[in-house]
């Protein structure tokens, strides 16, 4: 279990990002629940600063919902980023 902190160099990920899971991570990232968006985040900005050519996929449940609930332009500013 991956517990998020306020910033994501603290999470609890580290020690699994950078070593028994480095070198094997070839999925996304599924978020299912709201409050596993931060954790959720936090790991990919470690698997990043770890990894930094893996490709991260980010979906699930709860990102659906974010996306519905955003105004087309800011989904189009966020796309273009």
């Amino acid at each position: 279990m991956i517990f998020s902190g306020k910033h994501p160099v603290r999470n609890d990920g580290t020690r699994e990002a950078n070593g028994p899971l480095k070198g094997r991570l070839s999925r996304g990232i599924s978020v299912a629940f709201p409050g596993q968006i931060q954790p959720a985040y936090a790991l990919a900005y470690i698997l990043r600063r770890s990894l930094p050519h893996l490709h991260i996929t980010v979906g699930g449940p709860a990102m659906t919902q974010i996306l519905k609930r955003l105004t087309p332009d800011v989904l189009v500013l966020s796309i273009e980023k």
